[in-house]
């Protein structure tokens, strides 16, 4: 029992661990209330484009943004590689899955995935150190 707490503490604490995990329950959640807009509104599908890259930004920039929080200090460089990660999965499974082959997109997708998340690191980290610590 103690061991299993002490597992998830420290994976919890980890940045790399954190900013995936907001990522990719960012993606779900996003992904599916984008669904039910689709599905039980009268928005068009041509939309669903747009909203991709709304998701997806607002996905990375969460996901720097707890990397960032959770390390406490080189937040770009927590933040960046979180989106860098998450876009080579990305394109890993595009790659893989659908025959999709790396183009100059594939490069501007990793620097917008780069930007985005760096910047929410940096301001996790600017976050972090403004937050007064409640006395225990």
């Amino acid at each position: 029992m103690k061991d299993s707490l002490f597992i998830k503490r420290k994976l919890i604490k980890s940045p790399w661990f954190a900013g995936q995990f907001t990522i990719w329950v960012h993606i779900w959640i996003l992904s599916f209330i984008i669904a039910l807009l689709l599905t039980y509104t009268s928005l068009q599908p041509d939309v669903i484009t747009q909203f991709s890259y709304l998701i997806n930004g607002i996905a990375l920039f969460f996901g720097g943004f707890s990397a960032g929080k959770i390390s406490g200090k080189k937040g770009w460089y927590y933040g960046g590689l979180q989106g860098i990660i998450y876009s080579l999965i990305l394109l890993m499974i595009s790659f893989l899955g659908f025959d999709q082959p790396i183009s100059t997109s594939s490069i501007l997708l990793i620097l917008f995935a780069f930007i985005t998340s760096a910047f929410g690191g940096i301001i996790g980290v600017n976050i972090k150190k403004t937050q007064v610590r409640r006395p225990e």
